[in-house]
């Protein structure tokens, strides 16, 4: 791997750390960047997990040293997440590519105009309204940790989603469960499609170094309740610019490095 390509990789890491840990969507720059050094959507879609576990590592550290993880709603998420995991990720395994870079472009999508619904149950403070009880929302949250096994673009933002507009979950306090879940879920998809030989792990290795810094910085704010407005408007840029950029990809508008 050359140096520009490595510096550039390792950059996109630091960003995708950030985005990761705050809102969501850190495979939103890392993707694109990846299908444009050459890999195939399936390649690229295994080899962006990597990273996403050593963030995972970091920042769920920091919550947990700072006492910001509500573990009482995040113990049934968990295991959902793990079945869904092992699940997903084997039917992942099975798809390929051109299949999976369709799958990528629609759920971002549908990812860009759920995030812009009902902006008042995103900003809440407190619990909202409970659109699903917490055993559908367990089942619910482990199929979409099913999709995040098969797809990691906006498995993050789409659990985000179900705690927040559908489970009522304050989205301070859906952050950090997020976060934990989010490391069960790529660290089982990480091993799973590792040792199928589908991660460059040269690629890999540059990106976790970046994301590694990122989620070091961005893990002490995730679950502030002054961040809240932020988190939700970052949270909107991130899957915006996501979508144009798999667009542009899907249209052929961005070269190979």
């Amino acid at each position: 791997m050359a140096l520009p390509d490595a510096s550039v990789t390792f950059a996109i890491g630091i960003l995708a750390g950030v985005m990761s840990v705050l809102a969501g969507g850190g495979v939103t720059v890392v993707l694109p960047v990846l299908l444009a050094l050459g890999l195939s959507a399936d390649q690229a879609n295994a080899t962006s997990r990597f990273n996403l576990v050593v963030g995972g590592i970091i920042a769920t550290i920091v919550l947990i040293r700072s006492k910001k993880v509500d573990w009482r709603a995040t113990k049934s998420l968990l295991l959902a997440t793990v079945i869904g995991a092992v699940i997903g990720t084997s039917l992942g395994l099975m798809v390929r590519s051109t299949a999976m870079f369709a799958i990528i472009v629609a759920t971002s999508v549908v990812s860009l105009i759920l995030v812009f619904v009902q902006p008042n149950r995103w900003l809440s403070k407190g619990s909202t309204r409970h659109l699903l009880s917490e055993r559908t929302g367990a089942v619910t949250y482990g199929l979409l940790c099913a999709y995040g096994g098969v797809v990691a673009v906006d498995s993050a933002i789409l659990r985000l989603i179900v705690m927040v507009l559908f489970m009522g979950i304050p989205l301070n306090k859906a952050n950090p469960i997020k976060v934990v879940t989010g490391l069960a879920l790529f660290a089982i998809s990480c091993a799973l499609y590792g040792d199928a030989g589908k991660i460059d792990w040269t690629v890999a290795a540059w990106l976790a170094g970046g994301t590694a810094i990122g989620a070091a910085v961005a893990s002490r704010f995730t679950a502030s309740e002054e961040a809240r407005h932020a988190v939700y408007r970052l949270l909107q840029v991130s899957v915006t610019v996501e979508t144009l950029l798999l667009l542009a990809q899907a249209l052929g508008w961005l070269p190979h490095m």
